[in-house]
């Protein structure tokens, strides 16, 4: 059944853009083909991976990075085909067929891009998968609440750093704060998320033993949670113990139901508006005041026009090598120095992405006063060109695969688990990031918690072996 279903997406998209192709053969015509098979070909993958095993691979990097291009580049730029709108108006016509050849371009690497990924990820398959099984209960309670104290103690002296660095404009701007205030204070923030998922640790190792989870260790998470989101306004903080209960859920206890993924994208489509209001006007009466039907009923809209991986890797094969040389790897560079806070080195450079906000963007207002990535494929392109594409994302594909047996696999643990669902925001929103940025943020932010992890392991969170008698 789930081959069938893959086969029948699959036809269907190519069916469709084959019909296109041949109804009216213009460069309109041609690009939305190529992006009809893009998006055709990455629903089969979400399909494919996402219900194998009764769902149980329903959150592995696949799903998760197919499904953001899948609306990131395939529905965002056949959007933009159809309402003649783009980020890059300023130097592309969106009405003219260069915009259409540009974005068949962009269409066609990115399906160069996806099929490497699958490749990469099929390659790097175990020779033999065993049954699958929920992980043992095998963490110490003891060491988890040594764990839970040392995440807590760093979250409460990273709070105490950041708030006494910005003060009162915490609640009166979080747009400022989100933007232009916390420059040279972002090593804070993973500090600021380790409480996030120690609170998981006793949540996983519960389930993990059948038990039902704690009310104050959930209490706990939503509580530090909505403390970060308060002090630092990124959605990232919410979204992220949202992931962490699904996905251990998912893997420690039973796979999560549609209707329950389904439940929460609207969830999420509906606060989107009310948090970007609180960005915009903070903690005051007009957040309420503008809260309207209109206002809730906007997140889609909201999450489309936000969306830039289509326009920005647009930017990208508009000026490089034309304006813009290769940069053969330069921009990796930063995975050397990353960690050293800005406080310690002044003068330590930019990061990249920041640079191309102001270069290849400059036509676009808010590409000059915000953070706007390359994408992944525009990072590839910018330093290897097309085949660049096909290199990285065949290495991705690899590593991300051993990462998912590593921690998930047959027979996953507690704390392999945590460390997987900490990792799972930050591959699904992989293909909005460069190669450095990605590197920095694993490392940043699973850093901690894989000191966590040591921390409550302990010598017996491994199962005992009986001993061997001796022979007579």
């Amino acid at each position: 059944m789930n081959r069938l279903l893959v086969l029948a997406v699959s036809g269907a998209g190519i069916v469709a853009a084959l019909f296109a192709l041949v109804a009216a053969e213009s460069p309109r015509a041609v690009a939305i083909t190529t992006g009809s098979i893009l998006v055709a070909v990455c629903l089969a993958g979400v399909l494919h991976h996402g219900s194998a095993q009764g769902r149980r691979h329903l959150f592995s990097p696949p799903v998760l990075i197919l499904g953001y291009i899948t609306i990131g580049i395939g529905v965002k730029g056949l959007t933009d085909l159809f309402t003649a709108e783009t980020k890059i108006s300023g130097v592309v016509d969106p009405t003219g067929p260069d915009f259409a050849w540009l974005l068949n371009s962009v269409f066609l690497h990115t399906l160069l891009g996806v099929l490497a990924l699958l490749l990469g990820y099929r390659l790097a398959a175990p020779a033999r998968r065993g049954a699958p099984c929920t992980p043992a209960p095998a963490l110490d309670p003891a060491r988890l609440r040594v764990a839970l104290g040392v995440a807590v103690a760093i979250t409460i002296a990273a709070v105490a750093i950041f708030v006494s660095r910005l003060g009162m404009v915490i609640l009166t701007d979080p747009g400022f704060v989100a933007v232009e205030g916390t420059f040279g204070l972002f090593w804070l923030y993973p500090l600021m998320y380790v409480s996030i998922f120690a609170w998981g640790l006793p949540i996983v190792n519960d389930w993990a033993a059948g038990r039902r989870a704690r009310r104050w260790h959930l209490a706990g998470l939503c509580l530090t949670s909505a403390l970060v989101y308060t002090l630092t306004s990124s959605k990232a903080a919410l979204i992220t113990a949202v992931l962490l209960l699904v996905v251990c859920r998912h893997y420690a206890l039973r796979p999560v139901r549609m209707w329950t993924v389904a439940f929460l994208v609207t969830a999420f489509l509906l606060m989107l508006p009310v948090l970007y209001l609180h960005r915009a006007v903070g903690v005051s009466p007009e957040l309420i005041t503008r809260l309207d039907w209109r206002t809730l009923t906007a997140g889609l809209q909201i999450f489309l026009s936000r969306a830039y991986l289509a326009d920005s890797f647009g930017a990208v094969l508009l000026h490089t090598p034309r304006v813009y040389p290769y940069r053969y790897g330069a921009p990796w560079l930063e995975l050397f120095y990353f960690w050293i806070p800005r406080a310690w080195w002044p003068a330590k450079p930019v990061t990249f992405s920041i640079g191309f906000g102001e270069t290849y963007f400059s036509s676009y207002e808010q590409g000059r006063l915000s953070f706007i990535s390359p994408t992944l494929t525009g990072d590839a392109y910018i330093n290897f060109g097309t085949v660049g594409i096909a290199l990285v994302f065949l290495l991705i594909g690899v590593l991300l695969r051993r990462w998912y047996e590593l921690t998930v696999g047959d027979r996953p643990r507690p704390e392999t688990l945590l460390l997987y669902a900490a990792s799972v925001y930050h591959i699904a929103s992989l293909p909005e990031q460069t190669v450095a940025i990605t590197g920095s943020l694993f490392l940043s932010y699973l850093g901690p918690v894989a000191l966590l992890v040591l921390l409550a392991r302990g010598r017996r969170s491994w199962p005992e072996v009986p001993p061997v008698a001796s022979p007579g």
